[in-house]
Formats: C-alpha cells, sequence, structure tokens
C-alpha cells in the first residue's frame, strides 16, 4: 500500500498521509464525462489539488489517461505497482464508467487497460480491479474495496458509477 512513513501531523495533531496517487481506470463502459467534469471544476480546481495548493490535504498524482503525459507502459506502470502491492505510495482507486460482465460470453471481452507483459493479450478491466492471484488494485487500495470487488466482477455488471474505492 505504500510507504508508511508518508505521513504528516493534521493541525491537530493526527497523522495524514503526505502524498497519495490516484489511479483513475476510464476503462469501464460509458462515457468519460467525470474526467471532462473534473477539468471544469474551479472550487477546488484540478490544478489546486494537483499542486498542493490547499492546506492540509496530501500531495497528489494524478493518474488518468486523458489528462497524462505519460503514455504506454511509463503510464500503466503505476497501475501495476500497485496491482502487486509494491506501489511506493498509497492511492485511490476511481473507476469511470460501469464496469462489464466478462462472464456472460463465451469469447471476447468489452473492456481492458493496458497487456499483460507475458502473454501479450489484453488485461480485463475487471482484472484490474481483483484479481485471484492477489494483485488486483482492489486488494492493495488505502480503502476497502471488498463490496466493488464483489459486486462488479463476479458476474453481475456493475454499475458503480462515481466510485472511489
Amino acid at each position: 500500500m505504500g510507504d508508511p512513513s508518508n505521513t504528516q501531523p493534521d493541525p491537530s495533531g493526527n497523522a495524514t498521509l503526505s502524498e497519495v496517487d490516484i489511479l483513475w481506470l476510464t476503462a469501464g463502459l460509458g462515457c468519460d464525462g467525470d474526467t471532462i467534469a473534473m477539468t471544469g471544476a474551479t472550487q477546488p480546481s484540478i490544478e489546486d489539488i494537483v499542486t498542493g495548493a490547499l492546506p492540509w490535504i496530501p500531495k497528489v498524482k494524478l493518474y488518468n489517461p486523458f489528462l497524462a503525459y505519460e503514455n504506454g507502459e511509463d503510464f500503466v506502470r503505476p497501475f501495476r505497482e500497485a496491482a502487486k502491492g509494491t506501489a511506493h505510495k498509497p492511492f485511490i482507486l476511481i473507476v469511470e464508467g460501469s464496469i462489464p460482465d466478462e462472464k456472460n460470453k463465451s469469447e471476447g471481452y468489452w473492456a481492458s487497460f493496458g497487456t499483460d507483459s507475458l502473454t501479450g493479450q489484453p488485461i480485463l478491466t475487471c482484472d484490474w480491479i481483483r484479481s485471484s492471484r492477489g494483485e488486483g488494485l482492489g486488494d492493495h487500495c488505502y480503502r476497502d474495496v471488498r463490496d466493488l470487488r464483489r459486486d462488479s466482477c463476479d458476474g453481475r455488471e456493475s454499475h458503480w458509477q462515481h466510485g472511489i474505492a
């Protein structure tokens, strides 16, 4: 989940996170309206959040495919590290769009993000969220996402939009 020393005291003396990554999956079914709306927000603006302009919130590194400078494996790397539990910082997982039922057909897939480095095959969105090998983003998230994993990747389509895990 990241480095436990990644904390700082808030004004009341309680430990808070000093840095957090936001891993934003837009690889669900649906539009990218949340991403677009986020770019137009003004109170606070996305710039306020990622530059640390707001006091007592952690420094944020945003990984969103539409807003990223990185691409290809450079962009996917933080997601891979988080899914394996080797991320250097805690992270918040945001899933934009519905998560499809990938078990309702004998072949093909509905949604994917990145490719498996061993097989070269697409990695299904559901497999990013949960994994039988304990290598899903939901297995190492800063907050508990057991309900998300259960509801969205076990053969029922989920409409868990606007979800922060």
